[in-house]
């Protein structure tokens, strides 16, 4: 879906509830992303983990490379087509199949747990850095199936490494109508945060990399009372969120290590009723 159709974008969005796929950067830079990712895994900080488990929540408050993917033009202007100008980032994280790796992702809906005021108006990005195949396990998304309202979920420990609570859908109507979210690398795609959506493992001997950032706009508020967000583009006229000050200047930024650990207490309050634990 290239940048003269996005003026579309909204309609197939609001029947489906994804739209794919949206170029918003060259592979070139998609390529220096995961380099830029990848090189954090192998140096000091990475202990040899992958990255997706390295500050899982929010990576866009201490990474450079987080902070400049969430306020990527391309993304943005493809986000804007569907939430409008003011945006702001309520949670990213990085989603990486490694090589053979048989986890599947159970049906979920991101938005279950996310006690926002208004689910109409938020959308979850997928920005892909590498290629992502049927066969290397990527998302698949049940058209639709956004207009339904949110399903409950069962939770258990088998789902604990992708969903903190381990929530899933067990058999979600419509699975059979499942659709690929087949991407290359610098291609994403949108979901409503009610669309239901899981993945199979990866099949094959490369890595799959993607990362997902969740956006909003100001006027949605937290009904838990309290937890914060960014600001990436346009105004806050309601202030409705615990401003995020941390704009990282280097790949890992001590200097907003404690704003991190604030945000991320306030998250974890919200969402379990008690802070993150601390290391």
């Amino acid at each position: 879906m290239h940048s003269e159709e996005r003026k579309t974008l909204s309609e197939p969005f609001a029947a489906s509830g994804h739209a794919f796929p949206i170029d918003v950067m060259s592979e070139a830079d998609a390529a220096s992303f995961r380099a830029r990712i990848e090189a954090l895994e192998a140096g000091p900080i990475g202990y040899g983990l992958p990255a997706q488990k390295l500050y899982r929540f929010k990576p866009y408050l201490i990474f450079k490379w987080a902070a400049e993917l969430v306020r990527h033009p391309g993304v943005l202007r493809a986000v804007e087509e569907i939430i409008g100008p003011d945006i702001m980032v309520w949670a990213s994280g990085l989603f990486i199949k490694e090589p053979n790796d048989p986890t599947v992702i159970r049906w979920h809906q991101d938005g279950f747990h996310m006690d926002l005021s208004d689910n109409d108006q938020a959308v979850r990005a997928w920005v892909a850095l590498t290629q992502t195949s049927i066969a290397n396990g990527t998302m698949n998304v049940i058209p639709g199936s956004h207009l339904g309202g949110f399903i409950s979920h069962a939770e258990d420990d088998a789902s604990k490494h992708i969903a903190l609570r381990g929530e899933h859908i067990a058999e979600p109507e419509g699975a059979d109508s499942a659709v690929p979210v087949v991407l290359s690398p610098g291609q994403m795609s949108l979901h409503h945060i009610r669309t239901i959506h899981g993945s199979p493992g990866n099949t094959t001997a490369q890595r799959r990399m993607t990362v997902a950032i969740t956006y909003i706009p100001p006027h949605i508020q937290p009904r838990s009372g309290r937890d914060t967000a960014t600001l990436v583009q346009g105004v806050d006229r309601h202030g409705h969120w615990v401003e995020e000050p941390a704009v990282p200047q280097r790949e890992y930024d001590q200097e907003c290590v404690d704003i991190h650990r604030q945000s991320m207490d306030i998250r974890f309050a919200a969402y379990h009723g008690s802070v993150m634990p601390h290391a």
